[in-house]
């Protein structure tokens, strides 16, 4: 076998063992029932808040949850109240990059786009630079003990991470069994450096590289 058909090979069962792991703890988590949910995602909300590092940052970078992922809509909210400045991402497709923008009015800056996600309307808000980040919240399905994650299969994380400051820590939302002790991950996922569950925080057993 050709060493471009040998990684063509294991490119595709790195991809296949992601798949699999992603589907089984997304089905676990679509199980959760909504009050369950619902009372973690207040649990892990006040402790991120309390989080030094996110009580001193100015900028913070967010998801809007969407499924059954930790709720941030509360979060959002005392991020406003709080005087911080909200940026939210924008999937661009053609480009497969985040595009960040700033986000005063969720009711009427905020749109569904992508996969149904609410989205900045670039009419409305302020574009934002990568470098004005100083505290991010990235998504995943899965994460491990070394700081390694399972997002969606996208890879728009991957992509955007490197283009923060290496300040920014990096920090994760989650319900406790998306925990795993390792998640098979490529030269190109990126690390994070917390997990925020319903029981704790959980920190990277590896600095970033």
């Amino acid at each position: 076998m050709s060493m471009l058909a040998e990684n063509e090979s294991a490119a595709r069962s790195l991809h296949q063992r992601k798949a699999l792991l992603r589907a089984a703890v997304l089905a676990e988590r679509d199980g959760l029932p909504l009050p369950v949910r619902k009372e973690h995602s207040r649990a892990i909300v006040a402790t991120i808040t309390s989080l030094p590092d996110f009580r001193g940052a100015e900028r913070v970078l967010l998801t809007s949850s969407f499924g059954s992922e930790v709720e941030t809509g509360d979060l959002i909210a005392q991020i406003l109240a709080g005087g911080k400045t909200l940026l939210l991402p924008l999937i661009n497709k053609e480009s497969r990059m985040l595009e960040l923008y700033e986000v005063a009015d969720p009711e009427s800056e905020l749109a569904r786009g992508t996969y149904g996600i609410a989205e900045p309307r670039p009419e409305r808000c302020r574009r934002a630079s990568n470098g004005e980040v100083e505290w991010v919240l990235v998504p995943g399905v899965v994460y491990a003990d070394d700081g390694f994650r399972i997002g969606y299969g996208g890879g728009y994380y991957d992509r955007l991470l490197p283009l923060l400051p290496s300040a920014t820590p990096r920090v994760s939302a989650a319900f406790r069994f998306q925990l795993r002790p390792e998640v098979p991950h490529g030269a190109h996922d990126q690390k994070i450096d917390i997990v925020v569950t319903e029981s704790g925080v959980y920190r990277a057993r590896s600095s970033r590289v």
